[in-house]
This record gives C-alpha cells, structure tokens and sequence, in this order.
C-alpha cells in the first residue's frame, strides 16, 4: 500500500499495540527486487497540494494563476479581475454578505457551488480575531506589487473590514456573521442506484464499521513546544514535537490514552488526553498571557482559535470534524464524482500503452525539453513505435466508494510497463513510520514493508505513466514535473516521486491517512490532494488494500480491493471543500 515520506509520517504515525524487536530495526536491510519471492509490490503516485504554487529568484512563494488557460501570474497581476485572483485565494471560500445589521446583502461577493454536495453554511466568527483572517488576505498579496488591494476591505462590500480606527470598529459588535460552502455527505441509500438495488432490500440506513480507528488531532496552545507521547502498552512512546500554536496528527482508537510534557522535562505531565469515539480534536491550551507574545505568535494563536470556532460549527452543520486549518480554499484540482457505486468515468489519454520494450539507449533518463516537453496533441508520443498503433486509449473509472470517494482503473498498466518499474528499483530499505531519534522507541509494525523511490524522469515509461495519471486525474501534466516557463518562474512539482512498497510474506501496513497538518501560518495549507495506487504484481494471497471505513449500508468491514497486476487505485484524501476526509484511512492486508 501506499505511504507518506519519512518527514510526514512522523506526523501521521499509527499506532499499534505491538512493538516489533529493536535488533530487527538496528539492522535496517537492504533487499533486492530478486529477493522477492512470495510477495506483494505496488507503486504510488501522490499529489502532493491542491493549489498552485510559483517560486521567483527571491525564493519567496507566491501563489500561481496557471489555469487549464495557461495565463501567467504577471498576466493576472496585471490585466486580471480581482473575480479572477479570488479563484486562486486561500479565503475564496469565505462571503461577508452578511452587513453589520445582520441583514444578508445580496449584491455582495456570495459564494456559489456548482458541486451539489456542498452547500452554504452560516458561522460566526469572533471580531477580535478578524486580525488573523487579514493576514490570510496578506499572505497571498503582500508579494503582488502590481495588484494593489486594501486588505482591510477587499470584495466584502460591507463597512465591517474598514480601518480599525473607523466609527464602526468602535463600536463593532462582538461576533461577525458569515458564510462559506461546505460538504455535506449524501444520505448512503443514494449510493445505491436503482439499477442496483435488488427487491426488499434496505439501504436507508449505514452500517457501523468493525474499525474504531480515525484521525486525531493534537494542538498546542502555549509559548513552547512540547513533546507528544502515547501511553503505550508496555511504556510510553515519543511521537512528535508540538511547535507553539501549532498541530500534528496520528491515527488513533477511543481507549488511547496520549500526554503533553514540556522539553526540558519528559517526566512532567503537562495535560492528559483520553480518547473516546467523539474526542477527534485535542488541544493543550497553556492561556498564555497575550502580552507577552510576539506579534507572530498573536497571529497564529488568533489563528488557532478562529479555526476552533470554525470547527465547532462545521461539526453541528456537517457532522464531521474539520481537520484543516480556517480559512481554506476549495481544492483547485478536478475532483471526479463518486454519486453511487460502480458509477462510471471514461476519460481519453494519448499516452497509450507500451507493448515492447524499447532499446536500452531509448530508455535513458529524459530531459524535458523539445518532445518530452510538448504534450501537443497533433504530435506523436515519443517512442510511439513501442506503443500500442491507436492515438489514443479510453481510461475507465469505476466506483467503489463514495465516501471516501474511492475509484478502479483495470489496465492502467501493460505488463511490460509494470515490469520495467520493478526493473528500476535495484535496492530497497526498510520502511518506517517513526523518527531517528533516540526516543522515538515505538518500532512498532504499523508498517513492515520495504521502499524504493523512483524520479518521474527516470525513463521514458516512467514519465508517460505520469502523464497518463495527470489524463486520469485531469490535473495539467506540467505541474507534475519542475519546470522554468516563458516568464523565468520555476513551478514546484505537486506530485511526489513514484514511491516503490514491497510486501513480503506477512507484512503489512495497518490503518493511516496519507494528509498531513501544514502548518498554520503556511499561505496555501498545501496539503495531499489524491493518491494514485499501481499494482504490480498479483500472484500471491492477500495484500489487499482496506478502506475499512468506508460507507455502506451492507458490510461492516468496509471496502477491500483485491490486487490485480495493472490495476490502479484513485483516491481522493480531501473533501470538496478542502477538509481533510478522515474516512480515507487505508491499509494493507498480510501477504499469506
């Protein structure tokens, strides 16, 4: 099954109740693909954000308006609507339509949603805080030199963000009404389509899954960090440092039992948390003394607790945890429907599969400049020899889960492709989900696989395999790559390198999200937007991958996917409205 890097799951570490042997870690091996045997491999594509992003010489991030268009930021900056820069605003999901005498104003900048699974929702945000909302505005435009907003009224069409030294502000009310799209789960029977639904059966109502697992969420509100440990077993477990004002996460079950202490000392329990099934979001708050903070630390403790208001009403409306940090825009990706089950998605590629391998010398790692850098459609693909004769192919997308919206793809891969992916990982070692440090003692078998990373342009099959993942995901092939465009920006990729898993027999990899906690003065809360899952190999039992709390009105273990040679594995790790989705906890059953 798929997994997270090395930095990233320490902050999304699961935890189990057993401990693997410490002489089995210290050794840490190195295998080879011909060490194989009896055994299970995949490989993972991960998007990595669900906005863009730009980096200038300065280094500096600013946020990228590269749209299906291909128009440019300085374009946009420009010659560009400020309609326009709001659709890439970390706070384009938040309306202030509601004037200061509580009457909704229409002609205001109001949200609207063409997906109907979000729909508005009414919140209250404490004025105080409002300080904190502005520097979400100015974190976006405070590099835009040529697109000149006053932050302190932009597209509100209201007095309520007017200079603080305004009449109004002096006597502006306690609370602030306001608005923003939010999911809403469908009732499960709708997941159910006619055509589907045998006489007399009953899907009104969704089963209890068997797993308890779900995210947790731990926040430190003091002026220091703090370590965080799980009270294990046998003994406790160093999981994570907690930066001031800031958040990290692991999976956990009601029953565990975690603690905060201070650095300097691990033995002084600052606060204990008990968890239970409705307890997803923790949080240490030391009531530091306001004046002795910074004007950094004031923004994001301001931050912190405007985004637990916000979750306190997105629960009563939504009734899900919001996990992300406020504000937060839509995802900017394309999000395939997943409306009932076994609904089906046909999307075109021109990448075409590989039936024979070519040369050696073909297979060389690629540079993307002149072909491999045109995806030009009246234009061959490289090596199109190789390829299958037809110009194009027909990729189909089956749904397995709506929530979390889970999607199969038979014959992503040839056999040819899938083999010359194993024939790139030469090495591997052993997979972790804990630290280097010394405390970081857990070693637990959450995951017992082994990992290779892959470069997209390690070869040719390698970045045609991208490009046809990008055709699936309809996600512009381009921003999966580094690249420097025609106004001398450099694009971050937002797609990790291809991760290799290698299960022998008996490994396994036991419930995780692939979402991590950006931190909370991050501009764009960059955070994992989809997983592409390939199956490399079939001949074997078990492996499959769970997602042992998906909804259904039928089974109480979920969905599982049995692994077929060629297969890929679409699933989404965030809601519509750019929540983390908690229900997309996977596994990976033992190989037998």
């Amino acid at each position: 099954d798929d997994g997270d890097e090395e930095e990233e799951e320490e902050e999304d570490s699961d935890i189990d109740d057993e401990e693997e042997d410490n002489e089995e870690e210290e050794e840490a091996p190195i295998l080879s693909w011909s060490m194989i045997g009896k055994s299970f491999l995949v490989a993972v594509i991960a998007s990595t954000t669900s906005v863009f992003y730009l980096r200038d010489s300065s280094s500096e991030l600013k946020p990228s308006f590269r749209s299906q268009s291909h128009i440019h930021v300085e374009d946009h900056l420009k010659y560009g609507s400020y309609s326009e820069f709001m659709q890439y605003s970390r706070v384009d999901n938040v309306d202030f339509c509601w004037n200061k005498t509580n009457v909704y104003d229409s002609k205001s900048r109001c949200l609207e949603s063409k997906d109907q699974s979000l729909q508005l929702m009414d919140f209250t945000m404490k004025t105080a805080l409002l300080e904190s909302l502005y520097n979400s505005y100015d974190f976006e435009l405070r590099n835009a030199d040529t697109f000149d907003i006053n932050i302190k009224s932009i597209g509100t069409g209201d007095e309520f963000l007017e200079a603080e030294t305004g009449a109004y502000f002096q006597q502006r009310p306690k609370y602030q009404r306001s608005r923003a799209l939010v999911h809403v789960d469908a009732p499960v029977s709708s997941y159910y389509h006619l055509k589907n639904k045998a006489d007399g059966e009953d899907f009104s109502n969704a089963v209890d899954p068997s797993f308890t697992g779900f995210a947790g969420k731990f926040i430190n509100l003091s002026q220091k960090p703090v370590l965080l440990f799980w009270d294990g077993r046998e003994r406790p477990v160093l999981l994570d440092t907690i930066q001031p004002f800031e958040a990290v996460g692991t999976a956990t079950f009601p029953g565990h039992q975690f603690y905060v202490t201070p650095e300097y000392d691990k033995s002084y329990v600052l606060q204990r948390f008990f968890i239970t099934s409705d307890t997803k979001i923790m949080v240490y708050d030391a009531k530091p003394d306001q004046s002795s903070l910074s004007d950094k630390e004031i923004v994001k403790y301001h931050a912190q607790l405007l985004n637990l208001d916000y979750a306190r009403d997105y629960l009563v409306t939504t009734k899900r945890h919001w996990l992300a940090m406020f504000p937060r825009s839509l995802p900017k990706h394309f999000m395939w429907n997943a409306d009932y089950f076994f609904q089906e998605h046909v999307v075109e590629t021109r990448e075409t599969h590989f039936i024979r391998l070519p040369s050696k010398n073909d297979l060389a790692p690629i540079y993307y400049e002149g072909e491999y850098g045109n995806s030009h459609p009246t234009q061959a693909r490289p090596l199109s020899s190789y390829r299958l004769s037809s110009k194009a192919m027909d990729l189909n997308l089956k749904v397995l889960s709506c929530s979390p919206r889970v999607f199969e793809v038979d014959n992503f891969l040839s056999e040819v492709e899938a083999n010359h992916i194993l024939s790139l990982a030469t090495e591997m070692t052993r997979s972790t989900t804990v630290g280097d440090d010394s405390d970081n003692q857990a070693n637990d078998k959450t995951r017992s696989s082994s990992t290779a990373w892959i470069e997209r342009h390690a070869s040719p099959i390698l970045d045609s395999i991208y490009r046809r993942a990008a055709d699936l995901t309809k996600i512009d092939e381009s921003l999966m790559r580094y690249r420097e465009d025609r106004t001398g920006f450099i694009h971050e990729s937002i797609a990790e390198s291809l991760q290799l898993l290698h299960y022998k027999e008996g490994e396994e990899y036991t419930p995780h999200h692939d979402f991590v906690y950006p931190g909370a003065d991050s501009a764009y809360q960059g955070a994992r937007f989809a997983t592409v899952l390939l199956y490399l190999n079939d001949d074997m039992e078990g492996g499959e991958t769970v997602f042992p709390r998906a909804v259904n009105s039928q089974v109480h273990s979920g969905l599982q996917v049995k692994p077929a040679k060629g297969k890929a594995i679409l699933f989404y790790n965030m809601l519509p409205d750019g929540n983390m989705d908690d229900l997309s906890q996977h596994a990976s059953y033992p190989v037998k």
